[in-house]
């Protein structure tokens, strides 16, 4: 069962979080359109996939010849939780990823922005502890600058 196609744009993985088995794979607004296409996968168990799909189309995987040898070969889960999600690019390479289910959504988040989280938490941060480098004098190492309680993440 085809779930989604778009074979017209590239898409990138932008954003992975293994404790919570989230996964984004992102096609970055462009000169045809104003807004981001993110497939937001759930409950993320297992994926063979590149970084980048030149196009992008995502299908269900129903035929129990085309299952069986995953689930034999990488253990992949297929039950009423899990899913087996075959995503193929225009170089028609199949790839797979194992989860609980996906949504496709358009929005205008930033490029450090995903529905998992921003990349840019240490802009909204204060440092508690920067650590910047270490010197190594006479044959022994020691710390040449620690930051305590630092107002802002920049150091010198």
């Amino acid at each position: 069962m085809n779930i989604f196609s778009n074979l017209d744009n590239k898409f990138r993985l932008l954003d992975y979080s293994i404790s919570h088995g989230q996964m984004v794979i992102r096609s970055m607004q462009n000169k045809t359109r104003d807004y981001n296409i993110d497939i937001y996968f759930r409950g993320v168990s297992f994926l063979i996939i590149p970084e980048v799909f030149e196009g992008l189309g995502i299908s269900l995987c129903e035929l129990i010849s085309e299952k069986t040898p995953l689930i034999e070969k990488y253990g992949l889960i297929d039950d009423s939780n899990y899913k087996i999600f075959s995503l193929n690019s225009s170089t028609k390479n199949n790839y797979y990823v194992n989860a609980m289910g996906l949504s496709v959504y358009h929005n205008k988040c930033d490029i450090l922005e995903t529905s998992i989280g921003r990349y840019d938490w240490m802009l909204c941060s204060k440092t508690v502890v920067n650590v910047n480098r270490l010197q190594n004098t006479n044959n022994r190492t020691k710390l040449f600058r620690l930051g305590i309680a630092a107002d802002t993440g920049l150091r010198a």
